[in-house]
C-alpha cells in the first residue's frame, strides 16, 4: 500500500506494533489508517457489526460518521430481532454505510503457509480459518 499510494505522490509513513499496542491504540483512535486480518467479516456480518460497537477500531471509525447513533441503533435492532427481512434490510444497509465510507477496504487476502520437518510430520491439513495454527491439522510421521 505504501509503494502504491508513493507512485501517486502520497507519502506514507509506517509503524509497526506489537498486537497489544496495536489494540490499546486503535480503541483509542490513535491512528489514520490501520490494517488487520479479518477471517471473514463479510461472511459473518452479524459478529463484525456487533463486535464493532464495543472496544474495537471500528467503533472509533464509526463515531466519526455523521449517522452513527442510526448505525448503532440499527446493529442493536439487528442484534435483537427474530425478523429475518429486517434483519436483510439492516445489513445490506450497514454494509452500504461500512464501504460507502471506507471503514474496511479489502486490500489483502491471507493465505496460510505452514513449514515443517519432513522426517517428523508427513503433512498438515490447513483448517478453515486462515492465520490460525490447527494442531489437529499435523499428521505425523509414522
Amino acid at each position: 500500500m505504501k509503494a502504491d499510494l508513493g507512485k501517486i505522490g502520497i507519502e506514507v509513513i509506517t509503524e509497526g506494533k506489537d498486537q497489544m499496542t496495536w489494540w490499546v491504540d486503535g480503541v483509542e483512535g490513535k491512528y489514520d489508517i490501520t490494517t488487520w486480518n479479518t477471517e471473514g467479516s463479510y461472511t459473518e456480518p452479524n459478529k463484525f457489526f456487533t463486535e464493532s460497537m464495543g472496544a474495537d477500531p471500528h467503533n472509533i471509525s464509526y463515531q466519526g460518521l455523521d449517522n452513527y447513533e442510526n448505525i448503532k441503533g440499527q446493529i442493536e435492532e439487528f442484534s435483537n430481532t427474530k425478523d429475518e427481512e429486517r434483519v436483510k434490510e439492516i445489513f445490506k444497509v450497514l454494509l452500504n454505510e461500512n464501504n460507502n465510507n471506507v471503514i474496511d477496504l479489502p486490500i489483502s487476502y491471507a493465505k496460510d503457509l505452514v513449514v515443517y520437518n519432513g522426517n517428523k510430520i508427513k503433512s498438515y491439513n490447513f483448517s478453515s480459518v486462515p492465520q490460525f495454527f490447527n494442531i489437529f491439522g499435523v499428521v505425523p510421521n509414522n
